[in-house]
């Protein structure tokens, strides 16, 4: 079984886009992107400095507007999570969403609610897998 089904749709969180963005590598997300839809958090779209949303276009990355109820729900506390990551763990869980994350607290509490999560390197693997880069 692959990284991802077909169907998976993605919220990042903050810590794979800072990474991407500054590695230069925001290719491996515009190709993810082409495959699955990859939303990104209003909050997160903020925190993230690197990212514009000339940037998100170019990337192929869409915001997302949570509720104030999410937003509420966030701000509680969730293990050691950010209410940003909190955010991102309340979005997959309410959505049946995946959840891009290079955050050991979040894929925790993911794990504790059955919320699928992908690393972000597991991308790099996923898109070799489907033949559209190589492992050099």
């Amino acid at each position: 079984m692959g990284i991802l089904k077909e169907t998976d749709i993605l919220i990042s969180d903050a810590n794979v886009l800072i990474d991407f963005i500054k590695a230069g590598a925001e290719k491996i997300l515009k190709e993810v992107g082409k495959l699955h839809k990859i939303y990104v958090p209003t909050p997160i779209y903020h925190e993230v400095r690197q990212l514009t949303s000339a940037k998100m276009e170019d990337i192929g990355l869409i915001e997302y507007e949570p509720s104030i109820e999410l937003l509420y729900q966030a701000s509680l506390k969730i293990g050691q999570c950010s209410p940003q990551d909190a955010l991102c763990l309340l979005i997959c869980d309410n959505m049946g969403w995946c959840c891009l994350t290079n955050d050991k607290n979040l894929r925790g509490q993911c794990t504790k609610k059955d919320v699928k999560t992908v690393w972000g390197l597991q991308l790099l693997l996923y898109l070799k897998d489907k033949g559209i880069i190589n492992k050099d």
